[in-house]
Formats: C-alpha cells, sequence, structure tokens
C-alpha cells in the first residue's frame, strides 16, 4: 500500500479512482470493513450500490491507512451525528471527505481545516432554472439566467458543486441557509477560487479538475482557510 506524508498547512490533497466492478475486489474489501460497515452494505437492495459502497470504504481505509501508518482495518472511522465520518481521537487531526457520481469517486485530506468535497455528473434536460429558485441566491439565478441553454448546465452544475463541497466542510448537515445570503458566484478578478464567510463559517472554495462530463469543487474551512494552495493530486492504487 502506499504512504503518504501529512499534507502541509493549506494544502489539500486529492485522490481519484473508479468504481470496479470485481468480485475479487469485494472479497478482498471484506477483510477491511468493520461490522458497521459489512451491516451498512448488506442492507442495500441493489447489487451496484452494495459494491459501490465497499469499493467507496476499502478505497478510504486504504488512503487514511498511508497516512496514518497502519492497516486498513486499524483506520478508527466514525460518524457524526449529521452523518460525516471522521477519523476518532484528537490525535490525528487528518480531515477528510468523499464524493462520487457515476463511476467516479475523490477524496480529499488536509490537515486541521475540515475540508469538503463534491463531484456531480453534468447533466441535461433538466428544469434547471426552477431547481434554482428553490435552491439558489438570487445572485447565482441572475447568472444563470444570464447565460445560453448551452452554458446554463454547466453552471448550474459548478455553483451546485461548490455549495455543497462548503455544506460538508462545515460538517452540520443542510443547516446553513441554501439560498438568499449564501451564494459562490465567486468574484470577477477569482471566479475559480474565493472566500466565503456565512453564519461564523469562513470558507475557502476552489475549483477543481474533473474528468469530461463532471464537475467537482472543495471547501476548506477556518480562519486560516485563505491560504488554501493549488490542491495536489496524489497517485495511488486502490490495492497492492
Amino acid at each position: 500500500m502506499s504512504r503518504f506524508s501529512r499534507p502541509e498547512n493549506g494544502e489539500v490533497h486529492l485522490h481519484s479512482a473508479h468504481f470496479i466492478h470485481d468480485f475479487s475486489l469485494i472479497i478482498h474489501s471484506a477483510r477491511y470493513l468493520s461490522d458497521e460497515e459489512a451491516t451498512r452494505a448488506d442492507r442495500f437492495k441493489c447489487e451496484e450500490s452494495m459494491r459501490h459502497f465497499r469499493v467507496a470504504r476499502l478505497f478510504l481505509r486504504t488512503i487514511l491507512s498511508g497516512y496514518l501508518d497502519c492497516t486498513p482495518e486499524k483506520v478508527p472511522i466514525s460518524i457524526s451525528i449529521h452523518g460525516k465520518p471522521f477519523l476518532a481521537g484528537d490525535d490525528h487531526h487528518l480531515r477528510f471527505n468523499m464524493a462520487h457520481s457515476g463511476d467516479r469517486l475523490l477524496l480529499a485530506v488536509s490537515q486541521s481545516h475540515d475540508v469538503g468535497i463534491d463531484l456531480e455528473t453534468i447533466a441535461t434536460g433538466r428544469p434547471f432554472k426552477q431547481m434554482a429558485r428553490l435552491v439558489f441566491s438570487p445572485r447565482e439565478q441572475h447568472e444563470l439566467n444570464a447565460v445560453n441553454s448551452a452554458e446554463l448546465p454547466p453552471l448550474f452544475s459548478r455553483y451546485w458543486v461548490r455549495r455543497e463541497a462548503c455544506l460538508k466542510a462545515a460538517g452540520s448537515g443542510f443547516s446553513l441557509p441554501r439560498s438568499t445570503t449564501f451564494d459562490v458566484c465567486g468574484t470577477t478578478h477569482a471566479p475559480h477560487r474565493f472566500s466565503i464567510n456565512q453564519n461564523g463559517f469562513q470558507f475557502t472554495v476552489a475549483d477543481i479538475d474533473a474528468p469530461d462530463g463532471f464537475c467537482a469543487a472543495i471547501a476548506v474551512t477556518g480562519h486560516h482557510s485563505a491560504s488554501l494552495r493549488e490542491p495536489v493530486w496524489m497517485t495511488n492504487k486502490l490495492t497492492d
């Protein structure tokens, strides 16, 4: 398994993977999943969803074990009351968040600062403007109304992943407002990396490279989050 140095201050490591529908890999994951994770996987009625969950948790445990210098089954993953996974124990100081869409999986790892990541497939043919009225700020809606029909799906997806990354970084479910005072348009001078102050939270938001047909963003919390560096893509293997 790969070993990783801890992220430096203001640095976020990004790891990516494809879901692999290989029965031997699913069997391999059984060695590393906790009893709670195995039980949760068995609750899925859809076989594909079960495989996705097992592979995602194997990926998460394998990567985090490279930072903690332990075996994957020893990674102390716990779940917050809002459903966000975290490392139990105050001595780790590693923060992480994972997102998946389609056959892609992304993991963000930070040191000391909470991080959120979101990945979405860019869909077409949806009532984007009507959807925006339900969850986006007036400024975001104005920007969406100003673009042509071809530009609308990727811009809607861009705002969506930025917003979800902030909510996931906050780790407080959907308690942050999803309209009026909370927007993720960015600024004229820095549309792809910008800071937000909202309800006691400070975020730095950054768009990240994603495969064709996908859109992704990260958000980091904390008073020093504005020092966020360019995200670092890491090379890793899911298994030995």
